[in-house]
């Protein structure tokens, strides 16, 4: 089943749980049963359709402290299925004559999107020969600002040029794949009838052509899914595709709200997450700290402040920034490590003077300091949003100034941290200080 192309559906009784979790009362199930069940759904490449409703489906009937209540009941699909129906998901309705919940496959509408995706610089436009030269055009240009104005400025210049550049040079990758496949089997089809010279010589540039896109969707794909453990040789494009898939599969399809509300409309759910964590996060604290500083000796010396803010070099930043993974996730600004990886000796002179600049004046522009608040759900089906935990995706500057004033207070971390705080320091364990 697990090879078959053809699209299918797996739903019903199955009588198992995947973790003790699933039930309330009860005596524990077995640990060998739930692993079985477990390795089951991972052999055949199966997905878990979304939910909707309780999270229990079977009750045992029974009274007192006899009821128990499990998740016996559930949906299962393939990538195959997705792909066709990427927004399915089932309904669990309430108990009535049967001791299990019914459940109501339902097939929704396309997700809805906010407007136009933000600029994401693509690892993949580092593939093409002509990329480097294209960036290097563009980044030379004369300007009058220094900087981090310059930096921000030449940023958002290779910005504008890169979306236009993704347009005429890229295209949508999936389309010129097709077209490359369809060209390659039409041009078989004729060298199937009669041989010719100009054909042959058309099929293997063709071939190779298709290779070179074929890597570049591997690249996207993988860049998307942020699968770094992966080598070169494990890429594979359809392993991407359901990765990606199943990561869209488990967006969120309600949330419950503190006074009782369901909300099931993406757009209702956006605005809430918003008044929830614009309330969260914006409220002052009103608690009242004492004042300890005649009770703690000053520790960091002059020669320590100086060392610790002093104009970093060129091999910290590099140092900085080389550390940064390739795929990890993009600021508001849209450019990730990658491109200044690349384009490194472009860019390092600028991107020098840009950190230098912060390490005098302690301030970075807005567009710099700007970050994503991005919801991380804390268990696998949150049904409120305090079920989220809120991380802040920052630009590469950003990343690359703290990571160079972490770098450099770690040698006095021995000084700062007392006996008692031994196991804040590296290779310390805590129960040194015990």
């Amino acid at each position: 089943m697990g090879t078959a192309r053809i699209p299918w559906v797996l739903y019903g009784d199955f009588n198992i749980i995947k973790n003790d979790s699933e039930r309330r009362g009860g005596r524990p199930r077995p640990f060998v049963a739930m692993e079985e069940f477990n390795q089951c759904i991972q052999t055949c490449g199966l997905l878990e359709m979304c939910s909707k409703g309780p999270n229990v489906t079977w009750c045992n009937g029974q009274g007192g402290q006899a009821r128990s209540w499990a998740r016996f009941d559930r949906c299962f699909l393939d990538t195959n299925f997705l792909s066709s129906f990427s927004n399915v998901s089932y309904q669990v309705l309430a108990r009535s004559t049967s001791d299990h919940s019914p459940l109501v496959i339902q097939m929704g509408e396309n997700l809805f999107r906010y407007g136009p995706s933000p600029f994401r610089f693509q690892y993949m436009w580092t593939d093409h020969l002509k990329f480097y030269s294209f960036v290097e055009g563009v980044w030379k240009r004369e300007g009058l600002a220094h900087g981090l104005i310059n930096l921000s400025s030449k940023l958002q210049r290779v910005k504008v040029a890169l979306k236009e550049y993704n347009k005429s040079v890229f295209g949508k990758t999936n389309i010129i794949i097709t077209g490359l496949e369809a060209r390659i089997d039409n041009l078989e089809s004729r060298l199937q009838v009669s041989f010719n010279a100009e054909d042959d010589s058309d099929l293997l540039a063709s071939k190779l052509e298709l290779l070179t896109w074929l890597g570049r969707e591997d690249i996207r794909l993988a860049h998307m899914a942020k699968k770094s453990w992966l080598k070169d040789e494990d890429q594979n494009s359809k392993f991407f595709h359901a990765y990606l898939k199943a990561k869209l599969h488990k967006r969120v399809q309600e949330m419950s709200m503190s006074d009782g509300r369901v909300l099931q409309s993406p757009l209702d759910i956006h605005k809430a997450a918003v008044d929830h964590f614009q309330e969260f996060l914006g409220q002052n604290s009103s608690h009242a700290f004492s004042n300890l500083s005649d009770l703690i000796s000053p520790i960091i010396t002059n020669e320590d402040n100086l060392t610790i803010g002093r104009d970093p070099s060129i091999e910290e930043v590099k140092d900085a920034l080389f550390s940064i993974p390739i795929d990890s996730s993009l600021g508001p600004d849209g450019f990730g490590s990658g491109f200044f990886r690349v384009c490194w000796d472009l860019v390092k002179d600028d991107l020098l003077s840009a950190i230098v600049e912060f390490f005098y004046s302690h301030m970075l522009p807005r567009n710099f300091t700007a970050s994503y608040i991005v919801l991380i759900p804390k268990v696998d089906k949150p049904s409120g949003f305090d079920k989220f935990r809120p991380i802040s995706l920052c630009s590469v500057v950003y990343k690359i100034c703290s990571k160079i004033i972490v770098a450099r207070m770690t040698s006095l971390l021995p000084k700062m941290i007392s006996q008692e705080q031994g196991a804040f320091i590296p290779v310390v364990f805590l129960r040194i200080s015990v």
